[in-house]
C-alpha cells in the first residue's frame, strides 16, 4: 500500500505540473478571445461537477444533523457513547463544508464585502472576479496543496506503510479519507476558480459562448 500511495502521489504531482499552465488560459483569452468557444465545454463540465458536489454536501448536512441528534440521544437518554457515531457527524460536517465550497463559488455564495461590488456593472464585477482569482484564490489553493502533501502522504501510509484508519479503537476506519477532503477542496476550488475566471473573460471580451454560461452573480 505504501508503494501504491507513493506512486499515486508522484503521479498527481507530475499531473499538477503539466496542468498548471492551464490556469493561464483565461489570461491568454484576453489576448486571443476567438479561442473562447473551445473552452465552453470545459467550463460547463466544471460547473456541473461543482453543482453535483453541492448536492452531495446537502445530503452530508442531513447525515451530520441526524448523527448529532442520535449521539445526543444515546448519551443523555441511554448513557451510551460511541466513537464511530461521533465520527459520522464530524466526517459528514467536513464533507458538507469541503464539497459545498466550489458550488458556492460557482453561484456567488461566498461571503464578501459588497459595499462596492453590488453596485458595479457586469464588466466591473468581471474584472474584480478575474483579479481576485489570480491574486488570492489560486495562490491560496496552491499553498494548501503544497503544504498539505506530507500530511496526506502519512494518512495514506506512503511513509510508514500503514494508512491512518482511526484515532479510537471503535472509530470509523476512514481517517485517511477524511484527511483527503482537504486536497479535494483545494482542487475543486481551483477548478471552479478557473471556470469563473474564464466566464469573467467571456463578459469582458463579449464571447457569446462563455457569456451564456451560468455565471452566478457575475
Amino acid at each position: 500500500m505504501s508503494d501504491t500511495a507513493l506512486l499515486l502521489g508522484k503521479g498527481l504531482h507530475y499531473v499538477g505540473l503539466v496542468l498548471s499552465p492551464v490556469l493561464l488560459v483565461p489570461l491568454l483569452l484576453l489576448a486571443f478571445p476567438h479561442f473562447g468557444d473551445k473552452f465552453k465545454g470545459m467550463v460547463q463540465l466544471i460547473d456541473g461537477l461543482s453543482k453535483a458536489m453541492l448536492n452531495i454536501a446537502g445530503w452530508a448536512g442531513f447525515i451530520m444533523a441526524a448523527g448529532m441528534l442520535t449521539a445526543v440521544l444515546m448519551r443523555y437518554v441511554f448513557g451510551l457513547s460511541f466513537s464511530w457515531l461521533k465520527d459520522i457527524w464530524i466526517y459528514a460536517f467536513a464533507t458538507c463544508f469541503m464539497f459545498a465550497s466550489a458550488g458556492a463559488l460557482n453561484s456567488g455564495g461566498h461571503v464578501r464585502v459588497d459595499i462596492f461590488y453590488a453596485n458595479f456593472t457586469k464588466k466591473q464585477r468581471a474584472i474584480v472576479d478575474l483579479v481576485g482569482t489570480y491574486l488570492f484564490l489560486f495562490p491560496l489553493m496552491i499553498l494548501i496543496l503544497d503544504s498539505y502533501e506530507p500530511q496526506l502522504a502519512r494518512a495514506w501510509g506512503a511513509l510508514s506503510g500503514r494508512m491512518e484508519l482511526s484515532t479510537e479503537p471503535d472509530g470509523l476506519p476512514l481517517l485517511f479519507l477524511f484527511k483527503t477532503l482537504v486536497p479535494v477542496f483545494a482542487v475543486t476550488m481551483t477548478l471552479q476558480g478557473w471556470a469563473n475566471a474564464t466566464k469573467a473573460v467571456g463578459i469582458l471580451k463579449d464571447i457569446p459562448s462563455l457569456k451564456t454560461t451560468d455565471t452566478g452573480d457575475n
